[in-house]
């Protein structure tokens, strides 16, 4: 199964967008707690596209739960990850993705099942 092209055209726009930034040396305020996996929490989200930062710089292997079918676009210090439901099934509380070493989300986009953006923020990083 594939994801829809246009979930894998935002992603490498986002990585390479982000890459291209030519901002000062001020540091951003401080981000949501790192962690190494992925869960949705909001019962209406069927897919989502998200942007991660390793502190590490060290760009992990990702592992998609059985629950979506995925995709990774990698590019130091940045990984990108773009997910669908495998079913037409909620995936509040499943495991969508590991990955070895702790990670930030930077932005994240969900989708409930009619593609309608999902409000807040419906990824948790633990």
């Amino acid at each position: 199964m594939m994801l829809h092209p246009r979930l894998v055209i935002a992603l490498l726009v986002a990585v390479v967008a982000q890459d291209a930034c030519t901002c000062g040396t001020e540091q951003p305020p401080p981000g949501p707690p790192a962690g190494s996996a992925v869960t949705v929490v909001d019962a209406s989200v069927r897919s989502c596209e998200a942007l991660f930062l390793v502190s590490s710089g060290q760009l992990p292997a990702v592992t998609f739960g059985s629950a979506v079918v995925g995709e990774t676009i990698p590019k130091a210090p940045r990984f990108a990850i773009a997910f669908r439901a495998a079913n037409d099934e909620s995936l509040d509380g499943k495991n969508i993705a590991d990955f070895g070493s702790a990670a930030v989300v930077e932005r994240a986009v969900c989708y409930d099942a009619a593609g309608a953006v999902v409000a807040g923020s419906p990824l948790q990083v633990r």
